[in-house]
């Protein structure tokens, strides 16, 4: 195994064991809240369900220092490496066995891919341990949510199963498409280090921009939405003043559409860029 791939690897555990800490830590402050209740408050399924979406990115049990890690661990863990490549001229020696357009485009479809199976991940180890510390997740599909309890997330859908099924379409198609856009952008710049504030001052940018948007027109609202990141990041969690006017599942599906156009258009300009030697 290479150097640079043992790094990759143990920059994956430490943050797949920061995210489980994460999740032990909420879990047991909540189970510790609700037996010092004196039978007022009981652990149920939904229970366990809002401790699950509040830990989400930018959730109220997302821990700061957890949240501004993923802004920056999970845009450049896989890019990392490719970018590397690219900047050493690392590509050069193998440039003339696959064309350069497949070689940037394989990739992008690996990172990709293995972006898509580390959110699948997180999500199972997080409702593994509140499973096993608080409160089985129910996963009933007779089951709705209920609404005496209080809850901090927007919901696709009022049904607990088909709002996690949705759940976890949108925000791992979201974590996917979040990287493929960075590393669209990642694609420029020249000195690999430099992907690190780049990389937090695009979240900063397409997080901060569109939700300081104040207005009334509730078009122009959801016309903010588009560039909205954090729908990729955490749907239902980070949202433009208060709940939508629109279900949350067109709102994303807006916003990875958009994103998805903003990505190609990057990634074959620098295709087209580099062919030409401009870059």
């Amino acid at each position: 195994m290479t150097t640079r791939r043992k790094i990759l690897f143990s920059c994956l555990f430490a943050y797949l064991l920061l995210d489980a800490y994460q999740a032990i830590a909420v879990s047991m402050d909540y189970l510790k809240m609700f037996n010092n209740s004196h039978g007022k408050l009981t652990p149920n399924g939904q229970e366990a369900w809002n401790i699950f979406y509040g830990m989400q990115l930018a959730g109220p049990n997302n821990k700061i220092w957890m949240y501004f890690i993923s802004l920056i661990l999970v845009p450049t863990i896989f890019s990392w490496t490719y970018i590397y490549m690219k900047n050493s001229y690392f590509e050069n020696m193998i440039i003339t066995r696959k064309p350069y357009r497949q070689l940037v485009l394989n990739s992008l479809k690996s990172i990709v891919l293995k972006i898509f199976l580390l959110k699948v991940i997180i999500i199972f180890l997080e409702l593994l341990i509140i499973s096993g510390i608080f409160h089985t997740v129910d996963f009933s599909m007779s089951t709705t949510f209920n609404e005496k309890i209080g809850r901090s997330y927007i919901v696709f859908s009022n049904n607990i199963l088909m709002n996690f099924i949705m759940y976890i379409l949108f925000s791992t198609v979201g974590w996917s498409l979040w990287c493929a856009l960075f590393y669209s952008v990642f694609l420029f710049i020249k000195k690999t280090i430099l992907i690190l504030p780049a990389t937090l001052l695009l979240d900063v940018f397409l997080i901060i921009i569109p939700a300081v948007t104040e207005t009334k027109n509730s078009v122009v609202k959801i016309l903010m939405y588009l560039p909205f990141i954090g729908n990729l990041q955490s749907p239902g969690n980070i949202t433009i003043g208060g709940e939508p006017s629109i279900p949350l599942a067109i709102i994303c599906l807006f916003t990875i559409l958009f994103y998805i156009v903003i990505t190609y258009i990057l990634f074959f300009y620098y295709i087209k860029s580099a062919q030409k030697g401009r870059l």
